[in-house]
């Protein structure tokens, strides 16, 4: 399994740094909790695993930081823009003793932040698939 600071390499800034920029980006986006949004979200700042589909099927696994889960999806930071439609599989640190739980997840916005940060927001696949039904 990754290392935190196996992380932070990738992500080519220090622990600090990057929780500089998840703390600001919670001031600037952490408003009310009734903000038109389907379900509340949690901070959940720390490592994850994302699989990211490849050429040929094969995915490739990248260290992220999160940013946040919610009932409907997660924010993650990442090195490399990640196109919208993408479908991911990300391992989080959501189970009853902190166990890694792995979900499917379809990108649906990736914005740059800072040099080579991106923050990408994923909805998990069961509410994607609901949203396309109606």
């Amino acid at each position: 399994m990754p290392k935190l600071f196996d992380a932070i390499l990738e992500l080519r800034i220090s622990e600090s740094e990057m929780r500089w920029i998840l703390d600001d980006l919670e001031g600037r986006d952490g408003r009310s909790e009734d903000s038109g949004r389907r379900s509340i979200r949690h901070r959940l700042c720390g490592l994850s695993v994302v699989m990211i589909p490849v050429t040929s099927g094969q995915r490739i696994a990248h260290r992220v930081w999160t940013r946040n889960v919610s009932r409907h999806g997660v924010a993650f930071l990442h090195v490399h823009l990640i196109p919208t439609g993408t479908l991911l599989r990300i391992m989080l640190p959501v189970g009853p003793s902190g166990e890694k739980v792995a979900k499917e997840a379809v990108v649906r916005r990736c914005r740059h932040l800072h040099g080579t940060i991106h923050e990408v927001g994923a909805e998990f696949c069961s509410f994607a698939r609901e949203r396309s039904r109606r």
